[in-house]
């Protein structure tokens, strides 16, 4: 599944329906893939690209914070993010219930901040 998160992205759609947008005042582009496709309850990874006109950003700080906003809590555990090399980031994460969850990843590089939040439904 192939997701450019906005603001706030819309859901998550199938790679043959996904669709790229320009987050307002946005300092990078970030792409994001999930593991498992469709996403499920339990084990998960997603995979954010960074980059700046096109050229990875390595060295970011990415903070990680899960959200059931239906439901008013966390998601009970950490994403553990992994920095692959070359812009590639890896957020592992043990979802623990099907649903809406927001995700937001508050990135801290080399040439500035910025925040994605990606809206992921889990089934």
């Amino acid at each position: 599944m192939r997701l450019v998160p906005l603001l706030l992205l819309a859901a998550c759609v199938p790679m043959e329906h996904s669709f790229l947008e320009v987050r307002p005042g946005a300092l990078y582009d970030v792409d994001v893939t999930v593991e498992p496709d469709p996403p499920v309850a339990g084990d998960l990874t997603l995979r954010m690209f960074v980059s700046d006109e096109g050229e990875p950003v390595p060295g970011c700080a990415v903070g990680v914070m899960a959200m059931m906003p239906e439901h008013g809590h966390g998601g009970m555990n950490d994403p553990v993010v992994t920095e692959e090399g070359d812009g590639d980031y890896a957020i592992a994460w043990k979802c623990p219930m099907a649903g809406h969850w927001e995700i937001t990843a508050d990135l801290d590089c080399p040439s500035g901040t910025d925040q994605v939040v990606i809206d992921l439904h889990v089934d």
